[in-house]
């Protein structure tokens, strides 16, 4: 096994150990900006740097430097053996549901804020509407044609309460009562 193959295998193995949630992760654990130049050197593109061995090492005291530097020996130097070989074998399934979870709410989250931006449309209409009969109001200045467009003001601002109050969005996001 080449040490390019047991330090996949240790990133691996790390990753499955909580110490990082993916690669990257490690990457920028061992002072790594790019994602890119971390995977050159573990996919062989670039040599390795002298102290990356020393680097990932120092990532958990359990890790065999021996093992890791010519392959003699186990992987860890306390470990049980069959908790490793689980780790290894299997996805990090902890992860897998945490990103599952967080990808349904930010899905969530989403429809509501698509929602939100429909009502947002329907209050700036409306609130021309009104702007405009407002505008008619003074304009006319007759009680009676007053009256009648006042009526038409409370009706359309009931008629949105009541739109709003039965939004998909209202419940999820805590809107505040209009008007």
């Amino acid at each position: 096994m080449s040490e390019l193959d047991r330090i996949k295998i240790l990133i691996k193995w790390m990753i499955g150990s909580g110490i990082a949630p993916n690669q990257e992760a490690i990457g920028v654990l061992l002072g790594y900006k790019s994602k890119s130049s971390f995977s050159q050197i573990i996919n062989g593109h670039v040599p390795l740097p002298k102290k990356f061995i020393e680097s990932l090492y120092s990532l958990d005291n359990r890790v065999n430097k021996k093992w890791l530097l010519t392959g003699e020996g186990d992987m860890l130097t306390e470990k049980d053996a069959e908790q490793t070989a689980t780790i290894l074998n299997e996805p990090p399934k902890k992860y897998i549901s945490g990103a599952e979870t967080l990808l349904e709410s930010q899905a969530r989250l989403i429809s509501m804020q698509e929602q939100l931006m429909l009502n947002n449309t329907k209050l700036v209409e409306t609130n021309s509407k009104i702007t405009e009969q407002m505008i008619e109001l003074f304009k006319k200045q007759g009680e009676a044609e007053s009256r009648a467009i006042l009526e038409d003001v409370k009706n359309e601002i009931e008629n949105l309460k009541r739109e709003l109050k039965n939004s998909p969005a209202r419940g999820d996001a805590g809107c505040a009562d209009v008007g």
